[in-house]
C-alpha cells in the first residue's frame, strides 16, 4: 500500500492493517491525499482522495532548546541533558512526533538508545519536547542529529566537546581542545 500527497509519496505500509502515521510539512492549502494498493500480479488500484487543509502556521519547525554546544570528559554524561522542541510555527507544540536521534560524529552513546547505544527513536511528548542524555566519547567533536518524521523533513544538529584539560587557574573551567604540553622548566 502506498499513500500520496497529490504526486508526493508520502509512506509505503505492507502489512495488514495497512496505515498511515503522518505528520505534514506541507504548505497551507488544500491538498488530496490517496492510497494505491497493488494485487500480487502488479495490477492496482487507488482510493478516491481525502482532502484536507492545512492552516496558515500549521507546518512543523524544530528548535534546540538545551544542551547544545557543551564541554565534557570523555567517558562521562554531559551536565545537561540535550533537548530540542517541535512546534507548529504559530507556536503550538507537536505531541507524539516521532524523531530518530543518531551519533553523526564520535562514538559518544545516546542514554536508552535500546540496543543501539549510537541511535535513540522517540516521540516528542505533551510539549512537543524530547532531551536525551549523552556519554561522551574521546573524539573532541562530537555531533547528533536530529530527525522528525515528517515530510518533508525537519531536522536539527547538536553538539558537544570533550576536554582535555581545564584552563588553569582556580575556575577549573574546562577546555574543549588539546591542551599544549607544559613548558619544559628552565635549568641552571
Amino acid at each position: 500500500m502506498e499513500f500520496y500527497a497529490g504526486e508526493v509519496l508520502l509512506a509505503e505500509d505492507n502489512s495488514v492493517p495497512y496505515a498511515l502515521e503522518w505528520w505534514p510539512n506541507l504548505p497551507a492549502g488544500e491538498h488530496m491525499l490517496t492510497a494505491r494498493a497493488y494485487d500480487n500480479i502488479g495490477g492496482y488500484g487507488v482510493s478516491e482522495p481525502v482532502r484536507i487543509v492545512l492552516e496558515e502556521g500549521s507546518r512543523p519547525q524544530m528548535a534546540i532548546v538545551a544542551g547544545n554546544n557543551q564541554i565534557g570528559q570523555s567517558g562521562q554524561l554531559l551536565p545537561v541533558p540535550m533537548a530540542v522542541r517541535v512546534t507548529t510555527q504559530s507556536g503550538l507544540a507537536v505531541v507524539g512526533l516521532p524523531l530518530n536521534c543518531l551519533v553523526t560524529r564520535g562514538a559518544g552513546e545516546i542514554q536508552g538508545g535500546a540496543g543501539q547505544p549510537s541511535a535513540l527513536a522517540n516521540a516528542t511528548d505533551v510539549n512537543g519536547g524530547l532531551s536525551l542524555s549523552y556519554t561522551l566519547s574521546s573524539d573532541t567533536i562530537q555531533k547528533i542529529a536530529v530527525r522528525a518524521g515528517t515530510i518533508p523533513p525537519i531536522a536539527s544538529e547538536l553538539t558537544a566537546y570533550v576536554s582535555q584539560g581545564t584552563l588553569g587557574g582556580d575556575s577549573g573551567a574546562l577546555c574543549p581542545t588539546q591542551m599544549l604540553p607544559p613548558t619544559p622548566a628552565a635549568t641552571a
